[in-house]
């Protein structure tokens, strides 16, 4: 059987806040905890997800973001799992103002985990401060175990 998991994340103010580079979970709730697809038993609650098996897994993130109302925000993203972030970061172009208010991010990591380790998204600020959501019903992560 494969080993895929397939969600959505939920609405969020907390990108962009912290200080600059110092990344962090955000306070409140980040997945839908309601998989798309959950083939392999895996474990969602809204704060993290618990991988069900060892192995090499691929996880593909594409987040939607919207605010705008100061300019020059951009959060960064990356994951962490079991306490230890992880190297690989990402950040979306500038979000200039209400005008231009929206930007996304979308990248792909590889990584090799044990069964029962937690994963979550950490948040940093890379530009100016300023409320930026996570749109949950479009941004999306998907999990599949490549061996």
């Amino acid at each position: 059987m494969s080993v895929i998991l397939t969600l959505r994340t939920v609405n969020n103010t907390g990108t962009n806040s912290g200080s600059y580079d110092n990344f962090n979970p955000i306070n409140g709730s980040i997945f839908n905890t309601t998989p798309i697809v959950n083939q392999g038993g895996w474990t969602v609650n809204n704060t993290s997800i618990v991988f069900p098996e060892d192995g090499y897994y691929c996880l593909m993130t594409s987040i939607y973001l919207t605010g705008g109302g100061s300019t020059r925000e951009a959060p960064a993203v990356r994951w962490r799992f079991g306490g230890v972030d992880d190297n690989v970061k990402a950040g979306p172009t500038y979000i200039r103002d209400t005008q231009q208010g929206q930007s996304s991010i979308q990248f792909t990591t590889f990584k090799q985990v044990t069964a029962s380790t937690s994963a979550t998204l950490a948040w940093a600020r890379w530009g100016n401060t300023g409320t930026i959501t996570m749109q949950g019903g479009q941004s999306m992560i998907s999990i599949w175990k490549v061996g």
